[in-house]
């Protein structure tokens, strides 16, 4: 209801008797967060049912780009071990089940078509059958979503180069309008069983004296391996 009825939360009906969920401009450019606005992102609802059907993050920010995430809160406020993950550089890509259509739903940002959903559907359909069968059958059982960086090398490129393309599974979240998902340990697990890439946990902080340091050394860092760096603490955060 509080999605329906915000100014700030744009609501599109899509193909297939879908609505997606997604924060207006206004909010991005004038810093209008809250909650409902940052839930607004990535969220896909069935029209009949009004229940999630597919869903990302919820939005999230640089370091220091808004109050919560400027050096003197996360000091005060950041529980540890923090684990820093590979950013790698493509764009979001939702692999959910359509319990209409008894298929793969493929989502990107606020829609199921476009150039975008295409260019995830080939890489899918690049794998073997068996392969997305076990995602769609995992998706269908755990009613959940998942996230995948989609890297299209040749039709999408981006700084960082690659040499193939990639579906790189970030995580795996529940279809919920509260945010939950899997443990790293757990999702590594699926990616194993299935046979997909899965993000790269390369580092653990176990201190804001470590953490610190390493966002200073990458601040003067010319390295350009990586997109950047995904944190996340012990709560979640």
């Amino acid at each position: 209801k509080e999605l329906n009825e915000s100014k700030l939360i744009q609501k599109k009906l899509l193909n297939g008797g879908i609505i997606s969920y997604n924060f207006k401009r206004d909010v991005f450019k004038n810093r209008k967060w809250n909650d409902l606005t940052c839930k607004a992102r990535g969220l896909f609802v069935d029209a009949k049912t009004e229940k999630v059907i597919a869903r990302s993050y919820s939005k999230f920010f640089n370091w220091g780009e808004v109050e919560s995430t400027e050096s003197k809160n996360l000091k005060k406020n950041l529980v540890f071990p923090v684990k820093a993950y590979k950013k790698e550089n493509g764009f979001l890509a939702m692999v959910s089940y359509n319990w209409n259509t008894d298929e793969l739903l493929v989502c990107s940002k606020s829609t199921n078509e476009g150039d975008y959903i295409e260019y995830i559907k080939e890489q899918l359909r690049c794998m073997t059958s068996d392969k997305t069968t076990a995602i769609k059958d995992y998706c269908k059982k755990n009613n959940c979503t998942m996230v995948f960086e989609c890297v299209d090398y040749y039709k999408d490129p981006h700084i960082i180069k690659y040499r193939f393309n990639h579906l790189f599974l970030l995580d795996i979240i529940e279809n919920d309008f509260g945010f939950k998902k899997k443990p790293y340990d757990e999702l590594v697990n699926v990616a194993e069983s299935i046979g997909l890439e899965v993000k790269d946990l390369a580092y653990t902080f176990n201190t804001w004296e470590e953490l610190y340091a390493f966002k200073k050394q990458q601040d003067v860092s010319y390295e350009i391996q990586y997109e950047g760096w995904v944190f996340e603490d012990a709560n979640g955060f």
